[in-house]
């Protein structure tokens, strides 16, 4: 974090509801800050008055990193506000280095918090991994999450967040494209079908038909012809998916992990 204080010391006396000045706008900043990489603490007005937005800011951060969750700013919170928002990268693209130890089923706070975050932003573009609810808690739900990340990115998928995946995740996040691939809708398209999706589909077929020259090009107009019906079943066919030329979730999320590992490929 860039912005810097005459000092970091806690100022001696508890700030709580009603107190104002230089210090609670310094918490607010931090907050802020720190709230930029941690969505579950709301964002708050920078005006130095200590109200009850501000408590609620200040209860999610305690929540977050296992302090005793009063609403206070004692010396203890204080502390803590001022080291984590000091170690917050300086921009948002920057990746959060590793913690240090591996995240594993039972595991519990901002660490694990941050990683549902990414998984739930690389999601966007490979949608095969479960969506998370961010609670920081290390479940079945994360572990099977970072399991399917682990399989998509070829790392062995034992379901562990250790120094290799961590950074695998924190890579893939900074790396999503600017424009997300769009994720199944629970729309089966087949001969016949007609619309945006169709369309979608046909240019993703044809973005993966350049490096896969069996996969004949086709029409992006919006209709699920026979070429395209040819197209979805020769993708299917060089995939190892069932060759019935209907693009239903499993062909559709297929295309877009492998249109998105040649989009890696550059």
């Amino acid at each position: 974090m860039n912005t810097q204080y005459t000092t970091d010391a806690f100022p001696g006396t508890d700030l709580k509801i009603g107190s104002s000045g230089e210090d609670v706008l310094r918490m607010q900043r931090d907050l802020n800050a720190i709230g930029r990489q941690y969505p579950s603490i709301p964002p708050l007005k920078e005006d130095g008055f200590f109200g009850s937005q501000t408590e609620q800011a200040v209860r999610a951060f305690q929540r977050l990193f296992s302090l005793r969750e009063d609403g206070i700013i004692g010396p203890v919170t204080w502390n803590k506000i001022v080291s984590v928002a000091q170690n917050l990268p300086d921009s948002p693209g920057e990746t959060v280095p590793y913690p240090g130890s591996p995240l594993i089923l039972g595991s519990k706070g901002p660490a694990v918090l941050h990683i549902q975050q990414q998984l739930n932003r690389i999601r966007q573009v490979y949608p095969s991994i479960p969506a998370l609810k961010e609670d920081g808690i290390f479940g079945k739900d994360t572990q099977r999450a970072v399991m399917e990340f682990q399989r998509l990115f070829l790392l062995p998928a034992h379901g562990a967040v250790e120094e290799i995946t961590w950074n695998a995740i924190e890579n893939a996040a900074k790396n999503l494209p600017e424009q997300p691939l769009l994720p199944w809708d629970g729309t089966v398209l087949s001969y016949g079908s007609m619309g945006e999706r169709v369309s979608v589909l046909q240019q993703y077929l044809n973005d993966v038909g350049d490096a896969y020259p069996s996969i004949p090009l086709v029409a992006v107009n919006g209709k699920f012809d026979v070429e395209t019906q040819n197209a979805v079943m020769m993708f299917q066919h060089l995939f190892d998916l069932k060759v019935d030329g209907i693009a239903g979730e499993k062909t559709w999320n297929r295309l877009l992990q492998v249109k998105n590992y040649l989009m890696r490929q550059g």
